[in-house]
């Protein structure tokens, strides 16, 4: 990565804010997709490792 692209990256991250907080140990993966309904498009990825662990990582995102 070039070191005007990490600076970016960087700003970006450290500067922009979502418009809202989710408390994560508040919400299920689902119930927080849900808050996300006026925000399209979005997904719901739900990690799996095995078959003998359920949803060990969820990722959220809309664009």
């Amino acid at each position: 990565m070039s070191g005007y692209l990490r600076r970016w990256v960087f700003y970006c991250w450290s500067t922009l804010k979502p418009p809202f907080d989710i408390a994560g140990d508040l919400d299920t993966p689902v119930s927080a997709f849900m808050k996300l309904a006026a925000f399209e498009p979005r997904f719901l990825l739900e990690s799996v490792e095995g078959g003998e662990r359920l949803a060990r990582y969820s990722f959220i995102g809309f664009g």
